[in-house]
């Protein structure tokens, strides 16, 4: 019935759909879902697969979000020690990370799972300033 609810019923699938579309386009989407959506794990494995197949130079990794500043986060998840030493305060995680071409971060499509009502908008936050100091003719992280 999960399958059938995602894949068949027509505003549900037209809404995978809409964020299958959006990261191919190469943006990146926040879901703000009510607490209880119905087969969650299914809408997630569903675009999870969507997106792996139409993006095979990407890595797909979920990551549960764990109160941290994401950009602090993302920086000591995704930069090696030596690339760390660079960073400085005055140019902050989303410009630090968004100007490095040699991290991995720059390869992948993370979904962000498990974020309250208070981290949703420090995920916000982070990717519009991260999306604007990538520029337009750079590809970085895309997230979900």
């Amino acid at each position: 019935m999960d399958r059938v609810w995602w894949n068949k019923v027509t505003n549900a699938a037209h809404f995978l759909d809409l964020i299958v579309e959006s990261i191919q386009d190469g943006q990146s989407v926040l879901l703000q879902l009510p607490e209880s959506v119905p087969w969650y794990m299914t809408m997630q494995d569903i675009i999870s697969t969507e997106v792996i197949r139409a993006n095979s130079t990407r890595s797909y990794k979920c990551i549960t979000d764990v109160g941290e500043d994401p950009g602090k986060y993302l920086f000591n998840e995704f930069c090696k020690k030596e690339k760390r030493a660079h960073y400085r305060p005055c140019i902050g995680y989303p410009e630090f990370l968004a100007q490095s071409d040699d991290i991995p971060l720059n390869q992948y499509i993370l979904w962000i799972c498990g974020a309250d009502s208070s981290q949703v908008k420090k995920w916000y936050e982070f990717i519009d300033e991260y999306n604007k100091a990538l520029g337009k003719n750079k590809q970085g992280c895309l997230m979900i």
